[in-house]
């Protein structure tokens, strides 16, 4: 690149437009769950057909990123980019002037495409356009500046749902649509790399190892032991293990299978996993109890999340500058896990009736660990591809965040069900209310968490009362399992981590840039 004053100072906005790019994706999401439930009455949705369209666009994502993160490489990253920048732009019109509920589901898989290659090719550009010793830094960057991307447009968008669902789909085509005039002007162009023939059965592969779990993730909250649970699990798990058998054994393997074994790949999907559930967990978690129990709306539970998404920024940043000074990533790593293990540790002491006090302790704590977490995360997966398959690999922590994020979501949701409604049966036993009586009074409490209606009668006060009590209790017991679990991945990652620098493992051995 030249070193032209103008060249300079393009290059000082490089790694910012890769973050708002990144938020951009990263906010669809946000925005898609404020404005679907008014997009589906729009539409005249069925209950059956709710979750497919909630979700086709983060299986879509998630199953096509590596795919095309290799065709990233082939036909150079910043092409790939523009065009999947003007198909989101497209895709999200295509929802905004929906028709019928086909049309928004054909947008929404269209987005999941677009957006996974915007996400995966602006992570992967990072490194291209920062020198080696300054990566980490521009990592803390990038992810502070997605952070903040994220929060200002999902505002923008869930504001505009609640006049206009058609409005909220407005925002993320309007960003993608100036990120599309800039990406030429400030990003070079990355020429293409690697050749020959498309593995296309370790591609088919992948997908169905990609959607199986995510689809069972997604059912989890019906049923732990129904088919629709397990069978898209089990065929999901198989084609993961025949995928490798396939790759390994591949003259034209599109992702190196033997990165499973590697160190710093390991450690990196532990950093990430960490970092996507604390994320999941809390923003999702939190926002049921305030609603649920504290009886703030939407907006309010917007406001209350914002202090972690500022703290986190700035820890985004600071990490990233540590990284970049010669801290390690197993240092920053441990140090983000610690400290969102604290936070959920923290709301052990949830009790009805606490007030929004009690959470504020866990809002900055996780808010600061998760993005602490998030740098080492982007560090040691791009260590961790090797020559000729760095968009793929680097393509692929997209993927594992999906997973993580949808983990994180199912089995909190699913932890505090099952022990909320146990909890609250014995409960109005315990306090005389008849084995008959049971079912009228879950019938109530039902009937609050679907409307937001106050029961009228005694009874119904009763129950409410005592699934508040039970709701609170499963709460505060699924953040200490939370907070265990998170506990024994920084224990691995950092043994990990630490007996790989012992062997020699840890060096930095990065491919070319693609």
């Amino acid at each position: 690149m030249s070193s032209s004053p103008a060249s300079s100072r393009a290059a000082r906005w490089q790694v910012p437009l890769l973050g708002v790019m990144a938020g951009t994706a990263m906010a669809d999401a946000n925005i898609t769950s404020t404005a679907l439930v008014d997009a589906s009455r729009g539409l005249g949705m069925s209950q059956s057909i709710l979750p497919v369209a909630a979700s086709a666009m983060s299986m879509c994502l998630a199953a096509s990123v590596v795919s095309t993160g290799l065709l990233a490489d082939r036909k150079g990253r910043r092409r790939i980019l523009m065009l999947a920048l003007a198909l989101g732009v497209l895709a999200e019109l295509v929802i905004a002037a929906s028709v019928g509920t086909w049309m928004f589901i054909l947008g929404r898989v269209l987005v999941g495409v677009a957006l996974g290659i915007v996400f995966s090719a602006a992570f992967a550009t990072v490194r291209v356009v920062t020198p080696p010793d300054r990566v980490g830094a521009a990592l803390g960057v990038f992810g502070a500046v997605a952070g903040l991307a994220m929060m200002v447009e999902s505002f923008v968008g869930g504001s505009l749902a609640t006049a206009n669902w058609r409005a909220a789909f407005l925002v993320v085509p309007a960003v993608m649509a100036v990120c599309l005039v800039l990406v030429p002007r400030l990003l070079p162009v990355q020429p293409p790399i690697g050749s020959g023939p498309v593995d296309v059965l370790g591609q088919v592969l992948l997908v169905v190892a990609v959607v199986g779990p995510l689809f069972a993730l997604s059912q989890m909250s019906s049923s732990l032991t129904a088919p629709t649970t397990w069978v898209p699990a089990a065929i999901g798990a198989a084609a993961f293990a025949l995928f490798c058998v396939v790759e390994s054994r591949s003259e034209h393997a599109f992702f190196p299978v033997r990165i499973f074994r590697q160190p710093l790949f390991i450690a990196g999907v532990l950093f990430g996993l960490g970092f996507n559930l604390s994320q999941s967990v809390m923003v999702l978690q939190l926002a049921n109890v305030w609603q649920y129990l504290l009886r703030l709306d939407t907006v309010q539970v917007a406001a209350a999340q914002a202090p972690g998404l500022a703290i986190g920024i700035v820890a985004s940043i600071v990490a990233g500058r540590r990284l970049s000074s010669g801290i390690s990533e197993r240092v920053v790593g441990t140090t983000g896990f610690a400290l969102v293990v604290l936070g959920f540790a923290s709301l052990v002491l949830y009790r009805q009736g606490s007030s929004f006090w009690v959470f504020v302790p866990a809002l900055l704590l996780v808010g600061a660990g998760a993005q602490v977490l998030n740098v080492p995360f982007g560090s040691l997966v791009m260590k961790s591809a090797p020559d000729g398959f760095y968009g793929p690999v680097t393509a692929s922590r997209t993927t594992i965040g999906q997973f993580a994020y949808a983990l994180g979501m199912a089995g909190a949701t699913v932890l505090i069900d099952r022990m909320t409604d146990g909890g609250l049966v014995q409960r109005l036993l315990d306090s005389g209310v008849p084995p008959t009586s049971v079912g009228r009074a879950l019938d109530a409490v039902t009937v609050f968490v679907r409307t937001g209606d106050d029961p009228s009668t005694a009874s119904a006060r009763s129950a409410l009362e005592a699934a508040a009590a039970s709701y609170a209790q499963a709460f505060s017991t699924t953040m200490g399992i939370v907070a265990a679990v998170l506990a024994l991945m920084g224990a691995a990652a950092s043994l990990i981590l630490g007996r790989g620098s012992r062997s020699g493992v840890g060096a930095d051995h990065a491919g070319a840039d693609g």
